[in-house]
């Protein structure tokens, strides 16, 4: 994944609706973003987490599916998918 302030997006996204399906994940695409937000999408994955994220803390819960990026349904993060595996199958 590359490391931009739309990811933390994907992963909540990804935590939310495994825990809930139905969850509509839109909203999380237009959450402010930055140091002064009310609402940053950083403290909401730590919340989240119920700690600072690391890249070994994810890639752990990325593993045993604790953070599941097949429930993603966020535009940005299919954009992004379906650039990403044309790439790679580019070849």
């Amino acid at each position: 994944m590359i490391p931009k302030s739309v990811s933390e997006a994907w992963i909540l996204c990804a935590i939310y609706k495994k825990r809930e399906p139905s969850q509509n994940c839109d909203f999380l695409e237009h959450e402010e973003r930055g140091a002064g937000s009310q609402h940053r999408l950083k403290d909401q994955l730590e919340k989240e987490l119920e700690a600072q994220p690391s890249r070994e803390m994810l890639n752990g819960k990325v593993k045993s599916k604790e953070i599941d990026f097949d429930f993603v349904d966020i535009n940005s993060y299919i954009v992004f998918k379906n650039r990403l595996e044309k790439a790679i199958t580019y070849h």
